[in-house]
């Protein structure tokens, strides 16, 4: 009968491809049975794989140019042979006991009844005589791959035995099996239902889970049976396998997260749980601790789950936005530390805006996230109008828009390193957070240095991007150029080579690109500067209150304009040229609700404006004076012309709002995003420098 077995398995998986045939058996039952089966392959038998490798070695290059040689191993250990010698057989047969007893199935129910059988059976595989009763639990041990069956099984050695049967014993006799789950059925289980039905398995192993997550979470879950806790007490083998991913399905799991309190939340990590808890779970954790962003349970419990990485992205997201509002501080250094901090808290809040999205509305983190941003700009407000004019009047001060071309530029330049300048007007750092990532990871062999920046008041596009392409303040601008260049940008080309000739480098080739349909053929070109201009950012921000109506969709359109301008070409020139890129913004902007309405005259007489800032007429008349007097009571600096130019302005008379609201002739009725005035947003901006990596 073995010799049958053999042979068909052997038959099976050779077909007949081989020449020669290693016969690797550490059982020694195949000696003398092969032979006469297989009279045209030349078979070799060793004990173990090292006799092998020690008589292969030395004829391998001589057997590798003749027909190919496979193994058949016969084992019972779990292990493979060796790597070294499996290189000589390159597809290996093994043949356990469990693989042989597999072959049994269709006729082991007779077999077993066969004395002579029961009698030599044993001996085939280890030379030990077995009874009946013996051969029986031999048998079912290697069918099912378990431990040794004792003559009388425990609570746990049963289940354990049940769960191997539904595994990977389909087609055992049921017969065999049924005097070892006695002490199931003495529990109340139908051991017919048990061993035909799967669905009832399951759902025993539904409930055998349900108690094991009620011991390690220490609660009580409705519908579990108390036989299925007696059970579960027998410490049965969980794991993780086919049929508890099945039973799994069975489990209302969303329930069972929200009964789940946090202090237990580290108990549960565990194979034995599937991905749809975790789920659950982190969306319940991700809810309380939007209501309750300071319990240390609950926060512990989010990083728990995150270090697990069983944390969905939202809950990372309200975890990272917890701990920045608990870690939060307003900087109080000295004044141009300080500076140098309020960049820095700029780029931090402006970097969890990407974190906003997880956090409900209307919930106690949101409500002290919108108060932190409050409280920063007002704090920030008062920090500019105090120490404003004294970065205007020397150095040292922090970098402002003024300062752009002789801090990331001209080092440069003078190194005789080529440098790509792109100035994306009106990107605020929040819109900036939307993109680093994408621009770090097309720029990662460079160095990359985010050296931040002030917009120059009033933060709007003809005053501050005309100070970054001059390298001056809009009071020099003025007089060298004449106020009505701070009318419009088209003077920006030629203050950019003046400030080259200024600074000793009007040899060094310049190409400014204004408009997008110019891009291909700037990148394609040469020279030692290359300055391009972006306005998407811009554009759609003086559309917001039509088709954004919070700095959540404002920021949701950037990230998907991005994908739609020309970066990827823009990067790759620089690679190419390996050249310096300069990224950074002339102004951000602000949401405002409220609106202070202009009135006719005096909008007509104002000699410029924008939502933010008005430039009255230089010389006012009564009824302006009564307006301005009026407008202070608002949150609103004025400028006359006597202070002007210490704020680094042309003599004139502006107002600057920095409170939340903007100026206009009509009354808006939406909140918009705007710029020009005084606020963290509208005045922080990055100024990223990328060099390449020496």
């Amino acid at each position: 009968m073995l010799d049958e077995i053999l042979k068909r398995l052997i038959d099976e998986n050779l077909r007949n491809k081989y020449r020669f045939l290693w016969i690797i058996d550490e059982l020694g039952i195949t000696q003398g049975r092969i032979n006469h089966i297989y009279p045209n392959l030349s078979i070799h038998f060793y004990d173990n794989p090292i006799d092998f490798r020690l008589f292969y070695e030395p004829l391998r290059e001589k057997m590798e140019e003749e027909e190919p040689a496979n193994a058949v191993v016969i084992s019972y250990k779990k292990e493979d042979i060796p790597p070294d010698v499996r290189r000589y057989c390159p597809n290996p047969l093994y043949l356990r006991p469990s693989i042989l007893f597999s072959a049994l199935h269709p006729i082991i129910d007779d077999l077993l009844l066969e004395g002579e059988f029961v009698e030599r059976l044993a001996i085939f595989y280890d030379g030990i005589n077995r009874g009946r009763e013996e051969t029986i639990r031999f048998v079912l041990q290697n069918l099912l791959e378990i431990p040794p069956l004792p003559p009388t099984l425990s609570l746990k050695d049963a289940f354990n035995l049940l769960q191997a049967y539904h595994l990977r014993g389909r087609g055992i006799p049921t017969g065999f099996l049924k005097p070892y789950l006695v002490s199931l059925q003495n529990l109340g289980y139908s051991l017919e239902k048990l061993l035909v039905n799967s669905e009832y398995f399951e759902e025993l192993l539904k409930q055998v889970l349900l108690a094991w997550i009620e011991k390690r979470a220490g609660i009580e879950l409705p519908g579990v049976d108390e036989v299925a806790r007696k059970l579960l007490s027998s410490d049965i083998g969980l794991e993780r396998n086919r049929l508890l991913e099945e039973a799994w399905k069975r489990i209302n799991w969303k329930e069972i997260a929200k009964a789940i309190p946090p202090h237990s939340v580290q108990t549960l990590i565990s194979p034995l749980l599937p991905q749809e808890f975790y789920e659950c779970l982190s969306e319940d954790v991700r809810q309380q601790l939007c209501r309750n962003w300071r319990d240390e349970a609950l926060l512990k419990s989010a990083e728990t789950l995150r270090k697990e990485r069983k944390a969905s992205e939202k809950l990372g997201s309200v975890l990272d936005l917890a701990n920045f509002l608990r870690e939060f501080s307003l900087p109080a250094e000295e004044p141009l530390k300080r500076a140098l901090r309020w960049q820095e808290i700029a780029r931090n809040i402006a970097f969890q805006w990407r974190n906003i999205s997880g956090v409900d509305g209307g919930s106690a983190l949101r409500k002290e996230w919108e108060k932190l941003l409050e409280r920063a700009n007002e704090e920030f407000v008062k920090f500019v109008l105090q120490n404003y004019p004294r970065w205007i009047k020397a150095k040292p001060r922090p970098i402002l828009s003024c300062d752009v071309l002789s801090e990331a530029v001209l080092p440069n330049l003078r190194r005789d390193v080529p440098v790509y300048l792109l100035v994306v007007d009106g990107m605020t750092y929040a819109q900036w957070a939307m993109m680093e990532d994408e621009v770090r990871g097309e720029m990662r062999d460079y160095k990359f240095e985010d050296r931040k920046c002030f917009s120059i008041l009033p933060s709007a596009t003809t005053y501050s991007r005309n100070a970054i392409f001059a390298g001056e303040l809009p009071r020099e601008i003025g007089k060298s150029y004449g106020e009505g260049y701070l009318t419009s940008n088209e003077g920006e080309e030629q203050m950019l080579r003046d400030w080259l000739k200024r600074n000793k480098l009007g040899n060094k080739s310049l190409i400014y690109c204004k408009w997008r349909e110019d891009w291909g053929r700037a990148l394609k070109e040469k020279a030692d500067l290359k300055a391009f201009i972006l306005n998407f950012t811009d554009e759609i921000t003086h559309i917001t209150g039509k088709v954004a109506e919070s700095e959540e969709e404002l920021l949701a359109l950037v990230r998907t304009a991005y994908h739609f301008r020309p970066f990827s070409d823009l990067f790759s020139a620089v690679k190419e040229d390996g050249a310096v890129l300069v990224i950074t913004s002339d102004h951000g902007s602000i949401w405002v609700r409220e609106t202070f309405q202009i009135p006719t005259m005096e909008h007509a007489r104002s000699l410029g404006r924008s939502s933010r800032y008005y430039r009255l007429s230089d010389h006012l008349n009564e009824t302006e004076r009564k307006f301005i007097n009026l407008v202070k009571m608002w949150s609103v600096q004025y400028l006359s012309r006597d202070v002007s130019e210490d704020w680094g302005l042309p003599k004139g008379n502006y107002l600057f709002a920095y409170g939340n609201f903007m100026f206009s002739e009509r009354k808006q009725i939406v909140s918009m995003a705007v710029h020009g005035g005084i606020s963290l947003w509208e005045m922080c901006v990055p100024l990223v420098v990328l060099s390449p990596k020496i």
